[in-house]
């Protein structure tokens, strides 16, 4: 398989949970004295995440293999905006699985998925309180 899928096979992937090189990018189209884009950005993503995650639990479990492979391919690219590098590999390893009609043991993903979208949670909300990272 690909290295995405290897790397999912022994638990979670090598990347961070969170890409502070997406953050600093985001950073640059800040304009001074406007709202605060990135953490506008935050809120919708967090905002819409959970309902297509639960769409994406449902997709699962009824095995269509077009509606996994959509969402996850919608999942993987907002998830990477918002530097949430983990849960993306996660979901693009998803998305190719659907594609290739892999569509059988997905649920061992629905774990993976709750466990680093929670790890991410926590981290774009110490973020928002401290506009930095530890």
């Amino acid at each position: 398989g690909s290295p995405a899928t290897g790397a999912l096979a022994s638990g979670d992937p090598p990347e961070a949970i969170f890409d502070l090189k997406v953050i600093e990018s985001l950073k640059k189209l800040q304009v001074p004295g406007k709202p605060d884009i990135i953490g506008q950005l935050f809120d919708i993503y967090l905002s819409e995440t959970s309902a297509k995650i639960d769409s994406l639990k449902k997709a699962i479990a009824e095995k269509n293999q077009e509606s996994i492979r959509h969402i996850a391919h919608n999942l993987k690219s907002s998830t990477a905006n918002v530097g949430g590098a983990r849960l993306s590999v996660i979901f693009k390893s998803l998305e190719i699985r659907a594609k290739n009609n892999e569509i059988d043991g997905l649920e061992i993903f629905i774990d993976l998925i709750e466990t680093n979208y929670g790890l991410l949670n926590e981290k774009l909300a110490q973020f928002r309180e401290n506009k930095e990272l530890s």
